[in-house]
């Protein structure tokens, strides 16, 4: 019996003679070493034991040289429903290795005591789910339809079998094999999930082909890389906020006002703004600072003074460790931008303070444009850079350095100018 530094040791060593005979030149280098010993032997006796050698040497480099790796990943946790979906991939152990493959059975285990037993689904089938054009010019799959079957208590068999062809090929890259989904039944336990490698029975299976004949690949590394362990890591413990709404209005001034309210908040540091244009990529446009710790209802409001024709708001919520949890996202289209989209709007006029501009950039190379302001006799007495983005824009500039008096504001893009637009500026 080995020890646990025997057995590690042993891995190591096995690591390193298979990645050294994955190279042809060392397989044949290989074979030589084993010829060596038996140049002086007689004939007959020689020729039994370099059969039996170059049999154990081939099977050897053919083992080596094909090996498989298998990973959990997440796929998807929804602690609302408490169920809980895990990716399931392959790939050939190392660079340059790969393998057609054939029948499959990945197998692993769970917690009873947090995932349903005997209630697992196959939630989705990944790429081993290939098609290959038939002697009659029809699709074919290269697989039966993907099934439990054999599956025991709290032991999961997923089964591929090869209906057609030889099978996809497995590189070094992680080829998805499908997703199971489990219910959650208590979000107090832990997972245990634990690959059934060819020790724990029953093992995993992945096979190749070989002279029409279905050869075993070995195993190699069985990876979990789902980066919690118990469900109380993500799941447990109250709430950090309970929204109870999250509003938006859009006001005359072509600003809107933002508005949520909270029924409890615990260690809330505070709340993100974050808009979007098209609904995927956000930016932040501000920040509320929260209550902290409050068992009764607050509501909050932001002022958003610079929205496009169509926004996306989500508000996030930033605890005091640092995490988050974002809200759904709210649509609002912008009546500001509805009308002649040539026309560039300057308002209020007469100005005191701050005004506004708003108008259309139909060029998406356009990121930034010169606002110029003169005086009545021609002299530009304010420029600045704007920056602009594709579509509606509106823009902010400050007259509270001008004297009261008639004023000509004009905006420069990189290949166009706009016409200069008369506005008075009031004490």
């Amino acid at each position: 019996m080995l020890n646990v530094n025997e057995n590690w040791q042993h891995v190591c060593l096995y690591k390193n003679i298979r990645e050294f005979l994955n190279q042809k030149s060392n397989i044949i280098f290989f074979y030589y070493l084993l010829l060596i010993p038996f140049i002086n032997l007689k004939y007959r006796t020689m020729k039994k034991s370099l059969t039996s050698l170059l049999l154990i040497a081939i099977f050897l480099t053919t083992g080596f040289s094909q090996s498989y790796d298998v990973r959990f990943s997440l796929d998807n946790l929804d602690c609302d429903n408490e169920n809980l979906s895990i990716n399931l991939d392959v790939r050939a152990s190392f660079d340059n290795s790969t393998f057609q493959v054939a029948e499959q059975n990945y197998r692993f285990s769970y917690n009873r005591d947090a995932l349903k037993q005997n209630n697992v689904k196959i939630v989705k089938e990944g790429e081993i789910s290939s098609f290959i054009l038939g002697e009659n010019g029809q699709l074919v799959a290269l697989y039966a339809p993907h099934n439990l079957g054999g599956s025991l208590d709290t032991v999961v068999s997923y089964n591929i079998e090869l209906q057609g062809g030889d099978g996809l090929l497995i590189t070094n890259d992680w080829t998805s094999i499908g997703a199971v989904i489990f219910d959650v039944v208590d979000v107090n336990a832990c997972l245990n999930l634990t690959w059934h490698d060819q020790v724990l029975f029953p093992p995993t299976f992945v096979s190749t082909v070989g002279d029409t004949t279905r050869l075993p690949v070995t195993g190699s590394l069985y990876l979990n890389e789902i980066d919690f362990s118990c469900f109380s890591e993500v799941c447990a413990g109250p709430l950090p906020v309970e929204l109870t709404s999250f509003d938006a209005v859009d006001g005359d001034d072509c600003s809107i006002a933002l508005e949520w309210t909270t029924a409890t908040e615990t260690n809330n540091d505070y709340f993100q703004l974050e808009r979007s244009t098209d609904g995927v990529n956000y930016t932040v446009i501000g920040v509320v600072e929260g209550s902290g710790n409050s068992s009764t209802a607050n509501t909050y409001t932001f002022i958003d003074d610079a929205p496009s024709a169509n926004n996306y708001y989500r508000l996030r919520q930033v605890n005091f460790a640092g995490d988050g949890s974002v809200s759904s996202q709210l649509v609002v289209k912008s009546q500001c931008f509805e009308g002649n989209r040539n026309t560039v709007e300057i308002f209020p006029n007469p100005v005191r303070g701050k005004g506004k501009i708003k108008f259309f950039n139909d060029d998406i190379n356009d990121g930034e444009v010169e606002l110029s302001i003169s005086d009545a006799l021609g002299r530009v007495v304010h420029t600045e850079i704007l920056t602009i983005g594709e579509g509606a824009n509106l823009l902010h500039f400050n007259t509270t350095s001008l004297i009261p008096g008639a004023y000509y504001v004009q905006l420069k893009g990189s290949n166009w100018l706009s016409a200069s637009q008369k506005i008075v500026k009031i004490d």
